[in-house]
């Protein structure tokens, strides 16, 4: 069955579609997380074709190359993303991980901002001045300095973390899943993951944004 990207005035109406992703050589066609440009004048996703984008008309495809889990900065310059990489083990073996970059939307030019291989499957959240992005691992999350890509662990011991910032870069929330307690749970902490506290305790989805009314 295709798989498209839709738009629709709130509450629904007006549905139109922009984009139908293509199927794989399997037959099977995905097209996930959305995310629309501060301007409002493109959505970027994933698809079975890797990373593309779209005026909200339905005009302008354009493909970004392969990744996943596209978000915009700040300032609508630069997507960080997810993509697959190779590298060697301690004992020379080949592995393979995950790693967080970052596109330079002008010039196409990406670069590698985590070295860890240890990103996970939900999208990275960008702080609100654009100099961090905090980003789940397979054990909870990090934040990576966009500048010099040192990265920090501010979340351990958790599992499906999908962490964004507030408004104001002062709090994160994150849903999440505790491996000791076998509890889920939606969690609001400030930005260092001090004084977590659970605000609900049913089974969290990946948060894609904090919206501030």
């Amino acid at each position: 069955m295709p798989t498209s990207l839709m738009v629709s005035a709130v509450g629904g109406a007006d549905q139109r579609t922009l984009f139908t992703a293509g199927a794989d050589e399997v037959g099977f066609t995905s097209l996930e997380f959305p995310d629309w440009a501060p301007d409002g004048q493109h959505i970027v996703f994933d698809s079975t074709q890797g990373m593309g984008w779209v005026k909200p008309d339905g005009t302008g495809f354009e493909s970004l190359g392969p990744g996943l889990r596209p978000t915009f900065s700040p300032d609508g310059t630069q997507i960080a993303f997810h993509q697959s990489v190779e590298y060697l083990d301690d004992f020379g073996n080949t592995e393979y991980g995950v790693d967080l970059f970052v596109m330079n939307l002008a010039t196409r030019q990406v670069r590698q901002l985590t070295t860890d291989h240890r990103v996970w499957n939900a999208p990275a959240s960008w702080s609100p001045d654009g100099r961090h992005i905090i980003y789940p691992t397979d054990s909870g999350a990090s934040v990576v300095d966009t500048t010099t890509g040192d990265s920090t662990p501010v979340i351990s011991g958790l599992m499906g973390v999908s962490p964004v910032y507030s408004p104001d870069g002062s709090q994160i929330a994150y849903s999440a899943y505790d491996p000791g307690t076998g509890q889920h749970g939606l969690y609001v902490a400030d930005a260092d993951d001090h004084n977590a506290r659970m605000i609900s305790d049913l089974p969290g989805t990946e948060l894609t944004e904090w919206i501030e009314n």
